[in-house]
């Protein structure tokens, strides 16, 4: 009953997600029917909703993972290196302070973290000093998790024990991939985007929406406006030794996910997970691994491409009901904000010849100059 509750209050805010696309003409009235005959049939369908749902096999689980979501070369990788463990309930997945032997998909069951409150790379002494200034002692950690969840991923990136214990609250099976398979996926996928780094991106955007929901700033942003402003966000490296240019025009907030940073010029040390502040320059890491998350501006039509980077040119997409226009070859705006855009450069160069060849008004334009300008 609350699975059929639940559906049906996505279907109904996905009518009035589409009216609201439709009437800001974001979505072709043609196109907007056919979506919405589609709603209607899933609605009509909802009448006949099964008692139970077959849950989803480890093939499946794996093909919506997010790091390997449409690569089937690498999916069939680790379905050829993956296995099938089955843990009765009760059982100890991983302990606190072992170091990482895989990542563990759960395909059923339900499992419990708990141990301290987890830290993200930085200065574990430090962090213990702050949390004993603010409550005495360390703040416990504790959370579930159900199907589909991953374990130990960012763990085996960075080699470090586990932070926490996980143990069985339910007859549990999952599908693990040991460390070296996953290594050695690695080094078999390395072509951007690689898989670490799909990795990489995935987890700190998970970390950097959790962030956001703590600021102020972002207080009234949904989940979704969130992960929208998320969309083209990508994860660098910041070196011990070498400083890194932020906030340069090209970017409009940086994420710490991983690590520590200290501001080069105000000496400031920031730790994960946090939003650094648009009034820091340039920044370099106190910590071996320190990695930021950048959300792109969306003005900066100049951005250049890095090696652990490449973003598509975001530009404003028109408006649907006016490609549909131009399709079935009836009048634009475009072709006119073309001419007088064209119209407007031709005068700012014209503009420009006449300056230079007056040289601050000594000479005077030619009456062929004069003639030629608009």
């Amino acid at each position: 009953m609350k699975t059929s509750q639940a559906i049906r209050t996505v279907l109904n805010n996905a009518t009035e997600t589409l009216n609201v696309l439709i009437s800001g003409g974001l979505i072709d009235y043609s196109e907007g029917a056919k979506l919405e005959k589609i709603i209607q049939l899933k609605i009509r369908q909802l009448i006949t909703f099964p008692a139970t749902i077959q849950p989803l096999t480890a093939e499946e689980l794996l093909s919506n993972v997010p790091w390997l979501e449409n690569a089937k070369n690498q999916i069939n990788f680790i379905k050829s290196k993956a296995k099938i463990l089955v843990f009765d309930y009760g059982d100890i997945i991983c302990t606190e302070g072992d170091m990482p032997r895989g990542i563990h998909l759960l395909v059923s069951g339900l499992v419990k973290l708990y141990g301290s409150n987890p830290v993200f790379g930085h200065n574990k002494d430090f962090y213990d000093q702050e949390e004993a200034k603010l409550g005495g002692g360390k703040i416990p950690f504790t959370d579930y998790r159900g199907s589909g969840a991953i374990l130990g991923e960012l763990n085996c990136l960075t080699k470090h024990p586990m932070e926490v214990t996980i143990s069985c609250e339910t007859l549990v099976q999952t599908c693990f991939i040991s460390i070296n398979d996953l290594f050695e996926a690695f080094d078999a996928f390395l072509e951007f985007p690689s898989l670490e780094y799909k990795i990489w991106l995935t987890i700190a955007i998970h970390i950097a929406v959790n962030t956001f929901k703590e600021s102020i700033r972002y207080q009234n942003w949904t989940h979704n406006d969130i992960y929208s402003w998320l969309a083209n966000a990508y994860v660098e490296d910041i070196e011990i030794n070498k400083k890194f240019v932020i906030y340069d025009g090209t970017m409009d907030d940086i994420v710490l996910v991983y690590g520590s940073v200290e501001d080069c010029i105000l000496k400031q040390v920031y730790y994960a997970p946090c939003i650094i502040p648009q009034t820091s320059y340039q920044i370099q890491a106190t910590t071996n691994i320190a990695k930021i998350l950048i959300v792109p501006s969306v003005l900066n039509k100049t951005m250049k491409t890095t090696a652990n980077w490449r973003l598509v040119e975001k530009v404003n997409a028109p408006c649907l009901q006016h490609a549909a226009a131009r399709r079935k070859g009836g009048k634009c705006h475009r072709k006119m904000r073309l001419v007088i855009n064209n119209m407007s450069m031709q005068q700012t160069s014209e503009s420009t010849r006449l300056e230079r060849f007056t040289d601050g008004g000594k000479d005077k334009p030619s009456n062929l100059l004069k003639a030629d300008l608009p």
